[in-house]
């Protein structure tokens, strides 16, 4: 499978990763651009070439950057903190592990495309 399959598969998490959120903790704006953000990207990577994945990237590291502060790694500690009903896995793993991966699958898939590895080229008979 290639990485751009994989990088519909790590999408696709974040995706449903940000419906658990929503529907455990609260409706944010981010929760509301973000996934917008996921559907242009995978039209785009329809398309074909380079450009749906780079979009999907930048669209993950936007928002890993924005959401840093809020995850048990960044400077302010865990947003659980300040939230009444805060499951802080479901937190943490929506807001930072789902989008990195999203951002590394992401990076393998651009590589992938610009090198032409061969797991994308036909099988030479």
């Amino acid at each position: 499978m290639s990485w751009r399959r994989w990088l519909v598969v790590a999408v696709v998490a974040n995706l449903i990763g940000g419906a658990v959120f929503v529907l455990t903790h609260a409706i944010v704006p981010s929760w509301i651009i973000y996934p917008i953000f996921l559907i242009i990207g995978l039209i785009r990577l329809r398309q074909g070439g380079s450009k749906g994945i780079v979009f999907l990237g930048v669209t993950a590291l936007v928002f890993i950057l924005v959401h840093f502060p809020f995850t048990p790694f960044g400077p302010e500690g865990s947003a659980c903190q300040s939230l009444d009903s805060c499951i802080q896995p479901i937190l943490w793993v929506s807001l930072f592990v789902l989008p990195l991966l999203a951002l590394i699958v992401a990076w393998l898939a651009y590589r992938e495309a610009k090198t032409g590895s061969a797991l994308t080229r036909p099988a030479s008979p």
